[in-house]
């Protein structure tokens, strides 16, 4: 019996460890999704911006875009705090837990997803 009961304990841990482990996926996820969604709206308005010069625009609709840029890029160092917070959880999470197997597909995914954000966050640097 105590046997039964232990398994039991050891299964709700496991259950446990994956919904925390889902929770802090997700917010890393979409943390990241965001400051991927701000770096590329940069490089349009940027682009805009560009084109805005190049058509001989009138000045204050240029410095309205350059206004636009502005905001965008001043809002990101905060998303890229969120990312980088979201980022360490998961990854203190990931490298204190013992209860899920290594090859089970949570751990899996959030080992892709560390790599993959590892890498995408000094792409514009």
């Amino acid at each position: 019996m105590s046997s039964s009961k232990s398994t039991e304990t050891e299964s709700k841990q496991v259950s446990e460890q994956k919904k925390i482990l889902g929770r802090l996926y997700r917010i890393l996820k979409r943390t990241y999704s965001e400051l991927n969604m701000y770096r590329a709206e940069e490089l349009e308005e940027k682009e805009n911006l560009n084109k805005m010069i190049n058509d001989n625009v009138d000045k204050s609709r240029i410095k309205q875009q350059k206004n636009v840029i502005a905001e965008t890029i001043a809002v990101m160092p905060r998303v890229r705090g969120s990312v980088e917070n979201a980022y360490n959880k998961l990854h203190e999470f990931t490298d204190a837990q013992s209860q899920i197997p290594s090859d089970d597909k949570s751990i899996k995914d959030a080992s892709k997803l560390l790599s993959d954000v590892k890498a995408g966050m000094f792409k514009d640097e």
